[in-house]
């Protein structure tokens, strides 16, 4: 019977240690799997983070083609550029003039034609676009360099005319706000232009 509980014994030493190995092997596989795959997992998370990305970076792009067309092909934005344009002798500037002149009781002008009022207006939705382009900035949903290098111009030297910069400090301080913005990027990348 000692013979037999001694082979009993060394059986189950030898299957302890057999179950010991498989359970050894079975952790390491378990463990190498579970990395593989929270790589794999990882792995997919970055691609969709990436494509996320590349998403948004095209829907981006999209967006600010259509604002700059919007910008470019609205007939009232282009009539207003056309005067700003012409500067002092232009229509919009009289216009501003007489809505002036009729708004102040010292010196009560005539008030302005249905005509000074369309081009007033127009003014005022262009301005208003300048506007919502700063609030836009501000809000980070429109990116400052983006914006600086598709409006810069029209918002610094395309609104230097007097009348207009008078209204603009008048009522649109948005749009102030916007052509101070940029003229500090435009100076700014003149002084890194100049050093470099």
């Amino acid at each position: 019977m000692n013979v037999l509980a001694a082979s009993l014994e060394s059986w189950g030493t030898f299957l302890g240690g057999i179950g010991g190995i498989m359970l050894a092997v079975t952790a390491i596989v378990t463990a190498v799997a579970a990395v593989r795959t929270y790589r794999q997992g990882q792995a997919a998370v970055f691609r969709q983070q990436e494509e996320a990305q590349k998403q948004a970076r095209e829907a981006t792009g999209r967006w600010l083609k259509e604002l700059q067309e919007r910008f470019a092909n609205d007939e009232s934005f282009a009539m207003v550029r056309r005067e700003l344009y012409r500067g002092q002798d232009s229509d919009l500037v009289q216009a501003l003039a007489r809505k002036t002149a009729y708004e102040d009781p010292r010196v009560g002008g005539p008030e302005p034609s249905v005509q000074d009022w369309e081009m007033i207006v127009a003014l005022d939705d262009y301005l208003d676009f300048f506007a919502f382009l700063k609030r836009l900035i501000d809000a980070r949903q429109l990116d400052r360099d983006d914006a600086y290098m598709l409006f810069s111009w029209y918002a610094i030297s395309g609104l230097q005319v007097p009348a207009v910069e008078v209204e603009i400090e008048r009522s649109f301080h948005w749009v102030r706000d916007l052509r101070r913005l940029f003229a500090e990027m435009k100076r700014a990348r003149e002084a890194a232009s100049a050093s470099g």
